[in-house]
């Protein structure tokens, strides 16, 4: 692969993340929405969240997390399976939330 090629490649793999960071707090969002529905309101009679104060409080929790920026070698299959990652494991928590209010 050619430098040009290389470049345009990065270019629109910048792209696609700086549209994907919204699209994956709004997310994150909605599932948090749905678990405080299913465990906090019942439990501690707390009021609902709406989707923008719980996109505000992924966001916060994200700015805690430890992001490994040493690492800059990743290969593109490692950079996909984390982007991956990423999209998925909101599903999976809200699959397992789910299962677990089923038994509430």
């Amino acid at each position: 692969m050619d430098k040009d090629s290389k470049n345009l490649i990065g270019c629109l793999a910048g792209i696609i993340v700086l549209i994907m960071i919204p699209l994956i707090a709004i997310l994150q969002g909605w599932v948090l929405t749905v678990l405080w529905g299913w465990f906090i309101v019942p439990t501690f009679r707390a009021p609902e969240l709406s989707i923008a104060v719980a996109i505000g409080l992924t966001l916060i929790v994200a700015m805690f997390k430890d992001i490994d920026i040493k690492n800059t070698e990743k290969s593109s299959e490692d950079r996909l399976v984390e982007a991956i990652a990423t999209v998925l494991i909101p599903f999976v928590v809200l699959f397992l939330g789910w299962i677990v209010q089923l038994f509430m």
